[in-house]
């Protein structure tokens, strides 16, 4: 399943949207992540961890997909993100 994920993260970073919140735009400058993580037969990945850690290394948000495997990374402060996708199992 290891070599599944790898072949994944690809396809995560072609569905990710890096956009400000409307309600933490309200709170400051922060933004979200959030997208869908599929399988190579094109069927959401349920349970697979998804870590973005920002370029300086001190930022870290852990999300988990749902039954269909969309995921949602919310508050990020602004920068570049280093992007990882896990499923054991």
């Amino acid at each position: 399943m290891i070599g599944r994920a790898v072949r994944l993260l690809p396809l995560l970073l072609a569905l990710l949207a890096l956009h400000p919140s409307q309600s933490a735009a309200q709170a400051g400058n922060s933004g979200i992540i959030q997208g869908q993580i599929r399988s190579d037969s094109s069927t959401g990945v349920s349970l697979a961890e998804i870590l973005a850690v920002h370029v300086d290394g001190y930022t870290r948000r852990l999300a988990v997909s749902d039954r269909v495997g969309h995921f949602r990374l919310a508050f990020l402060p602004p920068g570049s993100y280093r992007l990882s996708v896990r499923r054991i199992g």
